[in-house]
């Protein structure tokens, strides 16, 4: 009876539901359809959210804490039968890599619950929010399907789906060991204090320090004290020079976001400038090409010059002629003055350019000239 009636809710908020979209989105994440919508809606609800809702009076604290435990024994037990042969402190550090807050909100970021806590929530989202989000939608799927349907989901829509396990085995980012280790061998002590504990949107944020032989070395905060206490450690290792790949602290150093861009930047466009081979070629090209002109080019180019300094010549002879002979230069003057545009355009160098005329005699106007002197 009780499954008959879970078949028909499903079937009637899946058909007649008012918040399709949401039955949609929530399908296609978790692969069914829930019969409680009322379990999922409050499973993406902060402690923070104020609303006049009656399912935002609760959290998602409730669902949080059971769904930590679920999907901490679903992890063991899977990293159990994946590593026949491995020992206990190998599969401790294996299921602490997958189930730390970290891990858990790159997972819920890849998965898009940042879209139904926007849906549900009137604060700014965190990253640990959607860890917390996350681990409720375990205790959700729990309470709706059981253990199996559960264990199906955890394994095949987040381990296999946006975890890469190889890589996880040979990737340490328990700064917090790290550290301690480091400190024993060299005979150091060290030590973690609270700073200080404010509030940011409405949320308790707290400022931690690590200690190396009472001195301070770094400083850092956190909506939790764990991660806090691991930020400090991951700085505390990178003043020691400890960690040969350093992350970028993008939480850590917001102010100083813009800058570091552009000085990352700057020498990419440097280099991309430099080992350009193209450019290269063509300026190598461009400078071959003006050093080894051919020889025809070259006596082109001889023989334009020689021309445009045998056009400047004949102007050259004439200025001689007129000096000489300042009546003929008269004469021009006059007939500038009364020619009117024909004589001015015949001043152009073009004219100038052209042979002068001689002025020649016919025989007859000779023969008469010397009867008139006779």
């Amino acid at each position: 009876m009780f499954r008959f009636f879970k078949l028909f809710a499903r079937i009637y908020n899946r058909l007649f539901s008012q918040e399709k979209v949401f039955i949609k989105r929530l399908r296609n994440l978790i692969g069914f359809t829930p019969a409680n919508l009322g379990i999922f809606k409050l499973a993406f609800y902060h402690k923070s959210t104020t609303s006049d809702k009656l399912y935002a009076i609760q959290s998602n604290e409730r669902l949080e804490y059971l769904g930590d435990a679920v999907l901490a024994t679903i992890v063991a037990e899977y990293l159990f039968q994946k590593y026949p042969n491995s020992d206990e402190g190998f599969l401790t550090k294996m299921r602490s890599k997958i189930v730390k807050r970290h891990s858990l909100n790159v997972i819920a970021d890849k998965m898009g619950l940042d879209v139904f806590l926007n849906q549900y929530n009137n604060t700014r989202l965190s990253k640990s929010m959607l860890g917390n989000a996350l681990e409720a939608l375990v205790g959700a799927v729990y309470l709706e399907k059981g253990y199996n349907a559960t264990r199906r989901f955890v394994i095949n829509k987040i381990l296999l789906g946006y975890l890469d396990i190889h890589e996880l085995e040979n990737f340490d980012d328990n700064y917090k060991s790290q550290l301690l280790e480091w400190c024993q061998k060299n005979g150091k002590t060290v030590s973690y204090k609270m700073v200080s504990k404010y509030k940011f949107e409405k949320r308790d944020r707290f400022k931690v320090a690590v200690l190396v032989d009472g001195e301070k070395i770094a400083v850092a905060d956190d909506f939790n004290k764990k991660s806090a206490e691991q930020t400090a450690s991951e700085k505390a290792l990178k003043n020691f020079g400890i960690l040969q790949k350093p992350e970028d602290d993008k939480q850590q150093r917001k102010g100083d976001k813009f800058k570091r861009k552009h000085d990352r930047d700057r020498p990419k466009r440097d280099n991309k400038r430099r080992s350009n081979p193209r450019s290269r070629q063509e300026g190598d090209s461009g400078r071959k090409g003006n050093r080894n002109q051919p020889r025809n080019k070259q006596k082109s180019n001889q023989s334009s010059s020689d021309t445009r300094s045998s056009s400047k010549r004949p102007n050259e002879n004439q200025k001689n002629r007129r000096s000489e002979n300042p009546q003929n230069t008269r004469n021009h003057q006059g007939q500038n003055k009364g020619g009117g545009r024909r004589n001015q355009s015949s001043n152009r160098p073009q004219n100038q350019n052209r042979p002068e005329k001689k002025e020649t005699k016919s025989p007859d106007s000779e023969r008469a000239s010397e009867k008139i002197l006779n």
